[in-house]
């Protein structure tokens, strides 16, 4: 094999991004990248609203560029990779003995004690978002007063275990639990006591409802 190229073209949430990243195992395959032609994909991206363009070969960056003169420290949110955090928040938890993750989430949730299916959902149903809750893209908008509250109000569409459903419910559950389980301490400066602190992550901006709850699904 003298070398390949490869490239995506990624769309997410209104930002794009163009990517090429090219292998090779022979000097020959260095000639086939022209910076010209980094300069032109650099100008597609832009014109697609991308964020960076990176080209690397053999180990070596030969092309970078970021929209609108910016640099790889800029600040950018993450979305969906916003909920891996809370995952880890949720082990930092169990780990203090605040829960165990196969405790029914109706433990703490009281009001879903009377409910055949909400009664039988565990912690760790709610984590791997498979607790069988309408997922509820809705629960992001801004108008929403308070998330914690519509979440633990959402229905059940599927059996607790039987289906995988990708939404911001589960985590936004997930958020209430913990807020009741440290007794009125802040959900968010445990989470960045036990999380975000020891990541160096500091001055994170988190997208909260009117009484203060973040949303652990796409905050960040």
């Amino acid at each position: 094999m003298n070398g390949f190229s490869r490239s995506r073209f990624a769309q997410r949430s209104g930002y794009s991004g163009l990517f090429l990243v090219t292998f090779a195992t022979s000097p020959a395959a260095f000639a086939e990248i022209q910076l010209s032609d980094c300069e032109r994909a650099a100008k597609y991206s832009e014109s697609r609203r991308g964020i960076a363009i990176l080209v690397v070969q053999n180990g070596r960056t030969i092309f970078e560029r970021y929209a609108n003169g910016g640099s790889a420290n800029r600040r950018w949110p993450i979305f969906s990779g916003t909920k891996s955090f809370w995952g880890i928040a949720a082990l930092a938890a169990a780990q203090e003995g605040l829960f165990r993750l196969d405790d029914p989430v109706s433990d703490t949730i009281s009001e879903w004690k009377t409910d055949p299916r909400k009664s039988q959902i565990t912690i760790r149903q709610l984590l791997s978002q498979t607790d069988g809750i309408e997922g509820a893209s809705r629960i992001q908008r801004p108008s929403i007063r308070d998330r914690n509250a519509m979440a633990i109000g959402l229905p059940n569409v599927a059996e607790p275990g039987s289906a995988f459903i990708y939404g911001p419910s589960h985590l936004q559950i997930f958020s209430e639990l913990l807020r009741r389980k440290l007794r009125g301490r802040s959900v968010i400066s445990y989470f960045e006591a036990h999380v975000a602190n020891r990541l160096g992550l500091h001055n994170l901006k988190y997208k909260k409802d009117a009484p203060g709850n973040p949303l652990p699904a796409t905050g960040f």
